[in-house]
């Protein structure tokens, strides 16, 4: 993730994905699915693991935005990113939970 994020842009993508602010959309999206990775992988429901998961994630999307804005030329660093980032990361681990609850909940039982 950390690598794409991290290539120099080639311009503004072609047709109708030249909707404002799309990459958003990406950006939490690529980060829920980290945090339903690593709720899995953590194998625990606890409420101190699952904000572990959403900060592990959110320092992580600020860490390559960061590295966006000081290793790259073509890309920045921007502040809606990191929030897309972290409130993919938030959806992510209430999925994954609300997920494992219905999984566990016995058959037949609403």
């Amino acid at each position: 993730m950390a690598w794409g994020c991290l290539q120099e842009a080639s311009g503004a993508p072609p047709g109708w994905l030249r909707v404002p602010h799309i990459d958003k959309l990406a950006h939490g999206g690529m980060h829920a699915v980290l945090a339903c990775l690593l709720y899995f992988g953590v194998g625990s429901n606890a409420l101190n693991r699952r904000i572990a998961i959403v900060f592990v994630c959110a320092g992580y999307g600020l860490s390559i935005e960061w590295g966006q804005w000081y290793f790259t030329l073509t890309r920045s660093a921007e502040a809606f990113d990191v929030l897309a980032n972290s409130l993919g990361a938030i959806m992510g681990v209430a999925l994954a939970s609300r997920a494992r609850t219905a999984a566990w909940r016995p058959r037949g039982k609403a």
